[in-house]
C-alpha cells in the first residue's frame, strides 16, 4: 500500500485542478477593471516599476507579469496554482500540528493533515479567492504567509523573516503573521517569553511597515479613506454582522456570494447583541480550552486571528467578503478533520 505521505500532495493538486478548472475560461469582473484592466501601471515593468514605491507591490507585479504573457485565463490559471500550493502547504501545517498533539489524541498526523487540506481547498468559501482574479491578493499573500509560518517552526527565522515581507508586499493583513507563529508555540507548550524573542526579524519587519503605513502615500491614502467609510463605532457594530455572516453563510451553510448584500446596522438591537455575545464567546472557548486541548484552542484562535485585519476596527467599503475567510479556514479544517 502506497503511504498517505506520498499520495497527499498528488491528491491535493488533482483535487484542486478537478474543482477548479472549469475557472480557466472565465472572464474579468467586478474590480479587475479598477486594479487590472484598466490600470495602465501594470501593463509593463517599466510602468509598475515607475508607479514604485507604492501598496501590494508584489501583487500588482504578478498583475503585471500576467498581463504582458497572456489574456484572462493566464490571470486564472496563476490563481487556481497559487491554491494548489496553498493546500499543499496547509498540508505540511496540519502535519505539524497534529504530530504535536499526536500523544494526547488518536489522530494519524498524515491523515488529519491530508483531510485539513482537502477541507481547505475544496470548501466553497473559497470560491472567490481562486475563481476571482482580485482574490489573488488573499492566495498570493497567504503562500507567502504560509510559508512563512513554516520556516519560522522549522527554527529558520531569517527565512521566516523574509517571506513575512514578502506577504506583507502581496496584502498588508499579513501583520497577523507574528502572533500566528506565537499561538502555535502553544501546541508545542513553548514558554512565550522565549518565543517572543525568536521572533526579533519579525518584529523589525513589521516596524518597518509601520513606518512604511506611514509615509508611502499609497498606505496614507488606503488608511484615510478607511477612516471616511464610517466611524470607528459604527464600524464594530457593522463588523459583528460581518463576521456573523462569514461564519455562519459560506463556512457553516455553504451560501457563497461575490457581493453580499449585508446591511449597516441602525444602532445596538437584541439581535445583535446575541449575536455579539456569540461570537465573544468563541473567542473565550478558544482561550478555555488552551488549557485542556490546545489543538482545539489554538485552531478556534486561528480563526479570530485571522479575521481580525478585515473584520475588527478599521473600515472596508464592504462589511464582508468571502475571500477574507481565506485563512481564517484552516482553523475549522483542523477541527473538523480531527473528528473525521
Amino acid at each position: 500500500m502506497i503511504p498517505v505521505e506520498r499520495l497527499a500532495i498528488p491528491l491535493l493538486c488533482a483535487a484542486v485542478v478537478a474543482a477548479y478548472a472549469n475557472a480557466l475560461a472565465a472572464s474579468f469582473q467586478f474590480d479587475d477593471y479598477n486594479v487590472i484592466v484598466n490600470n495602465p501601471a501594470v501593463h509593463g515593468l517599466g510602468a509598475w516599476f515607475d508607479s514604485m514605491p507604492g501598496i501590494r507591490a508584489l501583487l500588482k507585479l504578478s498583475y503585471t507579469l500576467n498581463w504582458i504573457t497572456g489574456g484572462a485565463a493566464g490571470f486564472h490559471a496563476v490563481n487556481v496554482l497559487l491554491h494548489v500550493l496553498n493546500a499543499a502547504l496547509v498540508y505540511r501545517l496540519a502535519r505539524w500540528a497534529a504530530e504535536t498533539q499526536a500523544a494526547n489524541h488518536a489522530v494519524v498526523p498524515a491523515l488529519l493533515a491530508l483531510a485539513a487540506a482537502l477541507i481547505f481547498a475544496l470548501h466553497p468559501a473559497q470560491t472567490e479567492a481562486v475563481t476571482y482574479v482580485s482574490g489573488r491578493s488573499v492566495s498570493l499573500m497567504a503562500a507567502f504567509y504560509l510559508g512563512a509560518v513554516l520556516a519560522g517552526l522549522q527554527g529558520r527565522p531569517v527565512l521566516s523573516a523574509l517571506l513575512f515581507a514578502a506577504a506583507l508586499a502581496a496584502k498588508e493583513t499579513a501583520w497577523t503573521l507574528p502572533f500566528a507563529l506565537m499561538l502555535l508555540a502553544m501546541l508545542g507548550s513553548q514558554p512565550w517569553r522565549s518565543v517572543l524573542r525568536s521572533l526579533y526579524a519579525h518584529w523589525a519587519v513589521l516596524g518597518v511597515f509601520a513606518v512604511a503605513v506611514l509615509i508611502v502615500p499609497g498606505y496614507r491614502r488606503l488608511l484615510y479613506s478607511s477612516l471616511g467609510i464610517r466611524t470607528l463605532g459604527e464600524n464594530l457594530l457593522a463588523q459583528v454582522e460581518g463576521v456573523w455572516y462569514l461564519l455562519t453563510q459560506p463556512l457553516l451553510l455553504l451560501h457563497t456570494n461575490i457581493d453580499p448584500d449585508i446591511a449597516m446596522p441602525q444602532g445596538v438591537s437584541a439581535t445583535l447583541l446575541v449575536k455579539a455575545a456569540i461570537l465573544v464567546g468563541l473567542i473565550v472557548a478558544g482561550i478555555a480550552f488552551l488549557r485542556r486541548d490546545r489543538f482545539a484552542g489554538v485552531a478556534l484562535l486561528w480563526t479570530v486571528l485571522h479575521l481580525a485585519p478585515t473584520n475588527s476596527v478599521l473600515p472596508r467599503l464592504d462589511i464582508a467578503n468571502d475571500r477574507q475567510l481565506y485563512l481564517a479556514l484552516i482553523g475549522p479544517a483542523l477541527l473538523l478533520a480531527r473528528t473525521l
